[in-house]
């Protein structure tokens, strides 16, 4: 929804210069607290089971340290890109998104302990729910009375995760354990370094494969061509969302499980997984594959009719990345980060490649092609290494193998 009213008030070029500003933030972010996210999100799991109730307070305050420190050498680097920047519109709509960088990294901290205390709901309440809510509502306010710019639309942005990050301070106080408060603080950090550095190779390697597209139509089209892109980028989410649910709750269940080498459940929980994927979805890959342009021209305008062929590209990506499932997830909390790693640079390295030739000749097409494909080849090669390492089959292979036996 937030979405919507944005591409319709700003149109595409405006819409195209803070979608660019929100990514290059949302990347930054990312990269100083998306390892240290899935190692809290792990880590917390395990030292629960343990009863190491030192260390999860430990681990919290190193936490916000990383981050904090991380912000500030991040900050100060993209201050010195920004500074250079011609546009004035441009220009002060990235200095509004720096704001953004703490507040995301602190709120996604916030909640990796949340889900590793198996409280996916609180943990998902502040920025899935209260933060695009305010925001929504702050837009339409602003929208009532001013005339809505980029650079607006980031400050509500960021007053709007700020509110949501102290709700999710005050969720995290209330659910953390009576017996994590009163402990001391104990402190495992040579081990907390060497198996974050692994996860947020991952992490930062994921979020730029997932927005390199963005940056390099801006760089390579310009701002209205950004705005087109994202805006069938957003909808095709639609069908990964269940996925995205799916791991959000069950990651924390996958850990423990794999802790206590209980591969069989992980099987039979990736199969009812992969069951309300496919139920869920192929109803939206059938709306939008019939009728999704007369979707976005209703919804978003007959300005954005451009985005369609795109959208239909990047929905093919889309179903064999939720169909094939949490590969990574799996693989992380199995403790086969650095394959995946390695996975991900080799994606990497082959989005940009495609990028790079098919854009110039097909425009936001070529985006979509070059997103969809390195998406199946990742996905389909994450699922091949969950099969090698533990026998686990991935999302709708666990459907279609079911005759075959966890062996190990």
């Amino acid at each position: 929804m937030t979405g919507v009213f944005l591409s319709r008030s700003l149109g595409p070029e405006n819409y195209g210069i803070y979608t660019y500003a929100y990514t290059i933030a949302m990347l930054a972010s990312v990269t100083i607290s998306g390892g240290l996210s899935t190692l809290l999100l792990r880590t917390v799991a395990q030292y629960q089971l343990q009863e190491k109730w030192a260390y999860i307070k430990g681990m919290k305050r190193r936490a916000n340290q990383v981050v904090i420190a991380g912000c500030l050498c991040v900050g100060a680097v993209l201050s010195t890109h920004v500074v250079n920047m011609d546009d004035v519109l441009v220009k002060t709509t990235h200095y509004m998104s720096l704001l953004l960088i703490p507040i995301l990294s602190l709120a996604a901290v916030r909640a990796a302990i949340l889900r590793g205390f198996n409280k996916p709901v609180w943990g998902q309440l502040p920025d899935d729910i209260i933060r695009p809510g305010l925001y929504l509502a702050l837009l339409l306010l602003v929208y009532s009375v001013a005339d809505l710019t980029p650079v607006v639309a980031m400050a509500m942005c960021a007053v709007a995760g700020f509110v949501a990050l102290v709700a999710g301070q005050y969720f995290l106080n209330s659910n953390t354990p009576i017996t994590i408060l009163a402990a001391q603080g104990g402190y495992e950090d040579r081990k907390w370094i060497r198996q974050m550095l692994p996860f947020t190779l991952i992490a930062g390697i994921q979020i730029l494969s997932s927005q390199l597209d963005v940056l390099m139509i801006g760089a390579m089209l310009g701002n209205a061509e950004v705005g087109l892109y994202q805006v069938a980028a957003q909808v095709v989410v639609l069908i990964g969302f269940p996925l995205l649910i799916i791991n959000y709750v069950l990651t924390p269940k996958f850990a423990q499980c794999f802790i206590a080498n209980q591969l069989v459940e992980v099987q039979a929980i990736v199969v009812g997984a992969a069951k309300i994927i496919l139920i869920i979805s192929i109803p939206i890959v059938l709306f939008f594959l019939f009728i999704g342009e007369s979707f976005i021209e209703l919804v978003f305008g007959a300005v954005y009719l451009e985005a369609y062929i795109p959208l239909l590209i990047l929905m093919v990506g889309q179903v064999v990345n939720a169909w094939l499932g949490s590969v990574g997830v799996l693989l992380n909390m199995a403790g086969y980060e650095l394959l995946a790693a390695k996975a991900l640079c080799a994606s990497l390295l082959a989005n940009c490649s495609l990028n790079y030739f098919l854009i110039p000749s097909l425009g936001i097409n070529g985006a979509a092609v070059a997103t969809s494909l390195t998406l199946i080849i990742w996905n389909v090669y994450m699922a091949k290494i969950l099969w090698d390492k533990k026998q686990i089959k991935a999302g709708i292979f666990g459907l279609l193998m079911s005759g075959k036996k966890v062996l190990r």
